[in-house]
């Protein structure tokens, strides 16, 4: 049964709902520094200070903001940018797409997709790698990995951090196993899986992956340091150019635009891609992480989830490829959707997008 805080919520994020969850950013902007010339001021002032990147605010449907911030002349075709890790919702969704088409279960077991899974790990679920819970650490095993059993063996052979089960321990490591488990479920390769069954159905021409070349009318955005990609392994990036590789697929490895991420979240809430029951299972607070003041942090199926009184007020994710000095930020909060896609690193240890994203949403929230 779904938990009435939740129904809420997801009532707030239909296109047809009246009235928005009471949220940090839920009701209309009633300050200058909410409309969007205000926000449009912030990211202006932000780019001053050295954020780089493409920015997205919407209330509903209805788009408050997009704008690009650039270190030199604007560019065209449009840019895009590397999610990190805010490429694991959609690992997460493509799971939930295969339960809804009985090609497996969450509560399936590691044996049910891999061969000679070590018997410490033989227990371990999907459901525990979708919520950080299945003991396995942070290396990024299989970075640099292109045969299927040979990713599998390098993430499996490592030992775990905890027993499955027992705690939230955010890895990559178990989602790119995930990855690996679409792809056996699937029958087909993950980004074909992806790309059939998600991207093309929200209507995502400006969203691809790792190792693949871009569309003609799409440029990604500069790297921050050209020396600092030439330390990294030529099996993952080599003369500019990412590699497909298992360690990149699931957890992270992604491009997209602002204007595409509306699209997902559009398609989402809109239920044209997972049914009533597969959105609830994606955006439900399933591990509790930690306490922030009167809010509680909890992990979903690829999304953080963020409680107050019982009741979940934000859905959120951010990722970074730091190396690259790409990174992300995407906030929902009641009728409102936050986009922030940056190339300017993270100076002082924050990304720039989680930077320029939580400061909109203050401004959203401005009483």
């Amino acid at each position: 049964m779904l938990m009435p805080y939740l129904l809420a919520f997801l009532v707030a994020l239909s296109p047809a709902a009246d009235q928005p969850a009471a949220t940090a950013a839920g009701s209309a902007p009633r300050t200058a520094a909410a409309q969007p010339e205000g926000l449009a001021a912030y990211v202006e002032q932000q780019a001053r200070q050295g954020f780089s990147g493409a920015v997205l605010v919407a209330r509903g449907a209805e788009v408050l903001l997009e704008q690009e911030a650039t270190t030199g002349a604007a560019t065209r075709p449009v840019r895009a940018y590397w999610l990190g890790s805010l490429s694991k919702q959609f690992a997460a969704a493509a799971v939930l797409k295969l339960a809804e088409q009985g090609r497996l279960q969450v509560q399936d077991s590691l044996p049910r997709f891999f061969a000679a899974v070590p018997a410490d790990k033989r227990r371990i679920t999907l459901h525990q790698l979708l919520t950080h819970t299945a003991g396995l650490a942070d290396r990024y095993s299989a970075d640099g990995e292109t045969d299927f059993n040979r990713a599998v063996r390098a993430i499996l052979r490592q030992p775990l951090s905890a027993a499955p089960g027992k705690g939230y321990r955010y890895s990559s490591d178990g989602y790119a196993l995930l990855a690996l488990a679409v792809e056996k479920a699937a029958g087909m390769p993950y980004e074909q899986y992806l790309r059939t069954q998600l991207l093309e159905p929200a209507g995502l021409r400006q969203t691809g992956f790792w190792g693949e070349p871009l569309p003609p009318d799409l440029k990604l955005a500069p790297v921050l340091d050209e020396q600092r990609t030439r330390r990294v392994d030529s099996r993952v990036y080599r003369q500019g150019q990412s590699q497909a590789n298992y360690g990149y697929r699931g957890a992270t490895g992604m491009y997209s635009t602002a204007r595409d991420l509306l699209r997902w979240i559009s398609a989402l809430r809109g239920r044209q891609l997972l049914g009533e029951g597969s959105l609830r299972q994606l955006w439900a607070p399933a591990v509790p992480v930690r306490r922030e003041g009167e809010r509680e942090v909890f992990y979903g199926y690829g999304w953080v989830v963020l409680t107050r009184g019982g009741q979940t007020v934000e859905l959120r994710h951010s990722g970074v490829e730091d190396w690259l000095g790409h990174n992300s930020h995407l906030i929902l909060a009641g009728e409102y959707t936050i986009a922030v896609l940056s190339n300017a690193g993270d100076p002082n240890g924050e990304a720039w997008s989680r930077k320029v994203a939580e400061g909109l949403q203050q401004r959203l929230a401005a009483p």
